[in-house]
């Protein structure tokens, strides 16, 4: 069940980031900025905002697919290898994306 679990983390995140990637509207982009709209509903998300101001918020808006998209991958091969330095820091990108 443990490996069902992280693959059924990595089949959401993935396509989740690729779906994002792919947005014929390319609300994903840096024209799109579709981040911003994210993080105008909890106090971390404002405070990002706030922190990253309009440019950061750009720049992050284009980032945010790749690491949905990869940092399951990345956490589950650190998993695999016993590399728990790496686990840790996959993990909390992951947690992170959703506060």
């Amino acid at each position: 069940t443990f490996m069902l679990r992280w693959g059924q983390l990595l089949w959401i995140y993935w396509d989740a980031g690729r779906a994002k990637l792919r947005d014929p509207q390319r609300g994903w982009s840096f024209e799109g900025n579709a981040l911003d709209a994210y993080l105008r509903h909890t106090f971390v998300g404002e405070t990002t905002r706030s922190l990253l101001g309009d440019r950061g918020v750009r720049y992050a808006t284009i980032v945010v697919p790749y690491v949905e998209a990869f940092a399951p991958v990345v956490a589950c091969a650190a998993f695999y290898l016993g590399r728990r330095r790496v686990q840790r820091v996959a993990s909390s990108t992951i947690i992170l994306l959703h506060a």
